[in-house]
């Protein structure tokens, strides 16, 4: 039998301590009695035994070592200062051997072990350390066989929690159980995994991700410590413990990477559903873009995803960064994401899609400026998806444009956009260079603002002065620039038709003119 580190004793699943105690001992062999202390010291558990007689043994001392002495030191050293000195160099427990010179353990020594919280053993005088030794030893052994038998049940333990369904919450239990702390298992993007106790705050969940991304784990995130799981992508998650680091034993920290190592084959199983979910997500979006998908099987999928087919949706085009998928891993919802063109659309259902929105530009705002960002939202239909879509990529499109407010647009179903994102993409860009082709070219060659300088008159709503003042210019050069794409594009500011062609040339080019981090290239 062996007994638990005293400082976790009331842990469940706690590791067995390696060493034994006086009364394992006494119940192998014969004794006098043992002396038990009001409050033992919490090292008490004995992994050797030392025998001496030396008036100060103390610098031959071992840590967690039973010290057996006949008390042949009596006649030069006085017994409390002799029991200080042991207790002080690390000894666990103190075994007295009787004889006929010293028949009764001298009163003075048993005070002491009681006041320092050392156990005391008494042995008689037919009985040789040796034996005592012997008998340490041998439980010892036993004690390290059962140590790794249950090093053995533990490892099994974490091989089937790593391919359970529900794999980050059994781990996140165990190395709760181990440690002593609460633990939480999130994703390189920032998804919150499992959390066994305090569930870390969203602020929580960007510096760890920022930290892995940075190369910088482990680290102490208040109130967490953030260790990474083995990967050779660098994508793989991280295991919050909710203790500073340096608050960390060694032991705990070792169970720590034990567990970490298990969650590498959760991680793997996760990877290869999230792909498939993002496989399904984009089918699905190019279905809904086709027109080619009834109310039944829309309904279909959309449960398979863990979205309701006729509830409102919100529906979210943006650049893939980092920053835009680490905050869709926070939002409490059912979130599908699939990555086309380069951009990310994520189809979001929850209690309020407002509330949803503004949670998610809280969390981008918190990792640095927005990014060009379309939003939408609409019912989850056959034709109210292909319209929120359209609406929501034009969105996109204009996301960086002049008057777009921090890269935040909201899709607009009666926008010109919405017109252009239904019209084949080669047709939109014979369009835009019939138009404005020539006017393209010659800026090319003589370094020239011509399709800037409409860009800006145009959203100006015309007003001369006012364009002139945002491009830095006198008006006169103003007419001028915009009489030289007349004569180039055989349109003309001044005739209402051609100003609705000349923007719908460069709101053409603008929904062509993004690449996949979302940054325009006019």
């Amino acid at each position: 039998m062996t007994i638990t580190n005293k400082e976790h004793r009331d842990t469940p699943g706690e590791r067995v301590a390696a060493g034994v105690t006086v009364q394992q001992i006494a119940d192998e062999m014969p004794v006098v009695g043992i002396y038990v202390p009001e409050a033992p010291k919490k090292t008490g558990l004995i992994r050797s035994v030392h025998a001496t007689d030396l008036t100060e043994p103390s610098r031959y001392l071992l840590p967690n070592e039973l010290v057996a002495t006949n008390g042949l030191w009596l006649a030069n050293a006085p017994a409390a200062d002799w029991v200080v000195r042991v207790s002080k160099a690390g000894a666990s427990a103190l075994a007295f051997g009787l004889s006929d010179e010293i028949p009764v353990v001298p009163a003075e020594i048993v005070k002491s072990c009681n006041k320092l919280g050392l156990p005391l053993l008494v042995i008689d005088s037919d009985t040789s350390f040796t034996k005592l030794a012997d008998v340490i030893a041998s439980l010892l052994a036993n004690d390290a066989a059962q140590a790794l038998r249950q090093e053995l049940n533990e490892t099994r333990h974490l091989l089937q929690a790593s391919v359970d369904d529900d794999a980050y919450t059994a781990l996140a239990r165990h190395v709760r159980v181990v440690t002593g702390y609460t633990a939480a298992f999130i994703s390189a993007d920032g998804e919150v995994l499992a959390a066994a106790g305090r569930k870390p705050r969203a602020r929580d969940v960007i510096d760890a991700t920022l930290a892995a991304r940075n190369q910088r784990l482990p680290a102490s995130i208040e109130p967490f410590s953030a260790f990474p799981v083995p990967s050779s992508t660098q994508r793989g998650s991280i295991l919050l413990i909710g203790a500073p680091l340096q608050d960390i034993q060694d032991a705990q920290r070792l169970a720590i990477e034990h567990t970490t190592a298990f969650a590498v084959v959760a991680d793997q199983r996760r990877s290869e559903r999230r792909t498939v979910v993002e496989i399904l997500t984009r089918e699905l979006l190019e279905m809904v873009e086709d027109g080619d998908i009834g109310a039944r099987h829309l309904s279909s999928r959309l449960e398979t995803l863990g979205l309701r087919h006729g509830q409102e949706v919100l529906l979210l085009v943006g650049g893939d960064t980092q920053a835009l998928r680490s905050a869709l891993n926070t939002l409490d919802a059912a979130v599908a994401v699939a990555l086309r063109g380069g951009r990310i659309e994520a189809l979001v259902q929850g209690d309020d899609t407002a509330d949803l929105l503004t949670s998610l530009i809280d969390v981008l705002q918190q990792s640095g400026p927005l990014p060009p960002l379309g939003h939408g939202s609409g019912r989850a239909t056959s034709d109210g998806l292909r319209v929120l879509l359209a609406a929501t990529q034009a969105a996109f499109a204009s996301s960086g444009s002049v008057g777009a407010s921090g890269g935040l647009v909201e899709a607009k179903s009666d926008s010109s956009h919405l017109l252009l994102a239904g019209v084949d993409p080669a047709l939109r860009r014979a369009y835009a260079e019939a138009l404005l082709g020539p006017v393209t070219a010659w800026d090319a060659t003589h370094g020239g603002d011509l399709v800037a300088t409409l860009r800006v008159f145009l959203t100006s709503d015309g007003r001369w002065s006012e364009a002139a003042s945002t491009l830095g210019i006198h008006v006169n050069t103003l007419k001028h620039r915009l009489g030289r794409i007349a004569e180039l594009s055989g349109k003309s500011v001044d005739r209402t038709a051609d100003r609705v062609d000349l923007w719908i040339a460069l709101a053409a080019i603008e929904s062509d003119n993004y690449n996949s981090d979302g940054v325009s290239h006019n």
